[in-house]
């Protein structure tokens, strides 16, 4: 019996990098062996779908999430990488996989160029250079003062150029040891997201894209899909269906909707529904959950609030959802200013009001507009680049 080839899956260390991986992996896994990169925090997910890990390793960039929001990016330096990069030679070297895939993982382009392992990268268009659409700068960064007092042509001119500086002022650690181990030189930090193959998981309908290279594939968005048995939520909804039932999900990247940004107490008049909790609980009118399979639930809920991640919003397009984002950081914000534009949702700030917050809930609720399901499936696209790669 001919042996399985072996796909190791890497992506960066949030959720919703791990459950769109999972996803994938789920559609090859008759096919090629998979192992993931280890994840204290995220393995429960990869383990509940029975796919194997690698062992523990040295995280490297530390405190990401809360420097990223305060747009420090001293976590991007020379040791930082160069440990990185270290850790998943070591890794690549001892699982020795035919092919890797990663997900947003600074270094790992580098290591897989060290290794001589096919390497094939999931991006989000916005974090390419073949993204045809406008990254705002965010709302609190001091920058924004200035704004104001130029057209908003020029704005976008000097946001562009600023932001093609900083990509390269950034990149310099990746330069550096490009240059120490004699690779291919880059100079954007962009390039270090890209692959031999680079599959680009957004609707170009949100996303535009252009001049896209050979091994530039638009593979479209990846939706996690659980098989959790929601059967006691459900009934729970069912019994209270005389009031609007809210879903909202912080996922790992932001600080926790509620109690943080909203009281319990003010939203007695809505069921509540809360997941990624560190437990499964009821508190006054919320739900807490730590997992919810919202599609199994989509159809009772009535409106959507996330901090705007990529998955987090796909998932409610896909359910046809009205959106109340509440970005906590840039990233964010690219995705909240592209789906605003489209129509698709509402955006508020950490920074707001309570009051502000609800009223909006309120408008969202009581805005008579409905929107269209739109399903998202993994085409046979994505595996046929796959083997593509796999056999070159």
């Amino acid at each position: 019996m001919e042996n399985k080839k072996l796909i190791l899956f890497a992506p960066y260390n949030l959720m919703a990098h791990y459950l769109r991986c999972i996803e994938l992996a789920k559609y090859l896994s008759n096919e090629f062996e998979i192992v993931f990169l280890y994840s204290s925090e995220h393995g429960k997910y990869v383990r509940h779908e029975h796919f194997k890990m690698t062992e523990p390793f040295e995280q490297s960039f530390e405190n990401v999430i809360n420097k990223t929001r305060n747009f420090d990016f001293t976590w991007i330096n020379y040791k930082s990488v160069s440990l990185v990069i270290n850790n998943l030679n070591k890794i690549i070297q001892k699982h020795k996989p035919d092919l890797v895939i990663g997900d947003t993982y600074l270094g790992l382009k580098i290591a897989c160029s060290l290794t001589k392992t096919p390497f094939a990268a999931i991006a989000n268009s916005y974090i390419t250079k073949q993204y045809d659409g406008y990254r705002p700068v965010p709302h609190n960064h001091r920058a924004m003062q200035y704004s104001s007092k130029v057209s908003p042509e020029m704005w976008k001119k000097i946001v562009r150029s600023v932001e093609k500086f900083t990509l390269y002022k950034v990149h310099r650690p990746f330069r550096l040891l490009r240059i120490k181990h004699g690779l291919k030189p880059y100079f954007d930090l962009f390039d270090e997201f890209s692959g031999d193959i680079t599959l680009l998981c957004d609707d170009k309908r949100f996303f535009p894209l252009k001049d896209l290279p050979e091994n530039f594939i638009n593979i479209g968005p990846i939706v996690f899909r659980s098989k959790e048995n929601e059967n006691d939520l459900i009934n729970t909804l069912k019994v209270n269906s005389e009031k609007p039932v809210i879903f909202i999900t912080s996922g790992s990247s932001g600080r926790k909707i509620v109690p943080e940004l909203i009281s319990e107490e003010l939203l007695h008049d809505y069921t509540v529904i809360v997941s990624g909790s560190k437990e499964d609980k009821i508190s006054g009118k919320v739900i807490y959950r730590r997992f919810v399979n919202f599609l199994a639930i989509s159809e009772y809920v009535d409106l959507y609030i996330c901090h705007a991640g990529n998955g987090s919003f796909y998932q409610a397009i896909e359910a046809g959802k009205k959106i109340l984002a509440i970005p906590s950081m840039f990233e964010q914000e690219w995705n909240a200013y592209a789906f605003e534009k489209a129509q698709r949702c509402k955006v508020v700030f950490p920074e707001d009001s309570e009051d502000n917050i609800l009223k909006s809930i309120s408008t969202m609720l009581n805005t008579q507009i409905k929107f269209d399901k739109r399903k998202y499936n993994i085409s046979d696209l994505f595996r046929n680049q796959i083997k593509n790669l796999l056999n070159s």
